[in-house]
């Protein structure tokens, strides 16, 4: 059989993840003081935000573990398993994955996504797409390797605070400092976060993100959509973007939503809502 290992930061809960097909979602973690979580599987995003808005600790957030790896691969033994990640320049999972298949040996084959959450999910869907087509493995990730560059992720956080106290600023430092009441629009590029540009308010936020997907997207065919948000409130300007977009683009389809897990939205912080797309 072909199994599909995926991580909860790809944002799918565990009933998306069964009707795409995957087999298994593999946990981050997120600890408030002793506290610690496994996302999505012990703690919802809303639980997480009722705790977060009440915690005097702010959150950490780790990889899973080697061991945990380990676990889901020897339940699969004898499967031809393909396990893709969010980016290695984002997290620690994909090397966690990487050792734990060289000790279970087998046909593992674990793949970086060089994306998060929708970006990481539309990844996915080629992935399961092409395997459930008979292409062997050697043409899967070949495939794989030319639809990564393809996707695209932009979002628009309310507030940059938790990247700050979070450490994960990185490319995005440069719109520390003046940004005031302005809210960054940050992308996924070559598997880091990086940012794009700043928009003077809240209400701007889904306009510019929509126009930066229709810039991109121009001339192109055959375009998949995923919405995401971080929740707190961003769920509606999730959903109004996505099938805004696809109807100016008339694709002819409902794009699937996604609330991303506990171990994003720590760094991304509450209200934060954008999209995903591969043309």
């Amino acid at each position: 059989m072909i199994r599909f290992i995926t991580d909860t930061p790809s944002g799918l809960g565990l009933e998306q993840a069964k009707q795409l097909g995957v087999d298994e979602l593999v946990a981050s973690f997120t600890r408030f003081g002793d506290e610690q979580f496994r996302e999505t599987l012990d703690m919802s995003l809303d639980e997480f935000h009722a705790k977060f808005k009440n915690s005097t600790a702010f959150p950490t957030t780790s990889a899973p573990s080697v061991g945990d790896f380990q676990d889901v691969y020897e339940k699969y033994k004898g499967d031809t398993i393909y396990s893709l990640h969010l980016s290695r320049d984002l997290s620690g999972t994909v090397g966690a994955a990487e050792n734990a298949a060289q000790i279970a040996g087998g046909d593992i084959h674990v793949i970086d996504s060089r994306n998060v959450a929708g970006g990481q999910v539309l990844v996915l869907q080629e992935l399961i797409a092409l395997a459930k087509a008979g292409k062997t493995p050697d043409e899967v990730k070949a495939a794989i390797a030319n639809v990564i560059p393809r996707v695209r992720l932009i979002i628009g956080l309310d507030t940059l605070e938790n990247l700050k106290r979070g450490g994960r600023v990185g490319g995005a430092q440069a719109f520390i400092g003046g940004l005031l009441q302005f809210k960054p629009l940050l992308a996924i590029k070559d598997g880091k976060l990086a940012p794009l540009e700043r928009v003077r308010t809240a209400a701007k936020v889904a306009p510019r993100l929509k126009e930066l997907a229709l810039q991109d997207l121009a001339g192109k065919s055959n375009i998949k959509l995923v919405g995401i948000h971080t929740g707190a409130g961003a769920e509606k300007h999730a959903e109004d973007l996505v099938n805004d977009l696809a109807a100016t683009l008339n694709l002819g389809y409902k794009p699937m939503i996604i609330a991303v897990g506990a171990s994003v939205a720590t760094h991304a912080g509450p209200g934060a809502f954008g999209i995903s797309y591969l043309a």
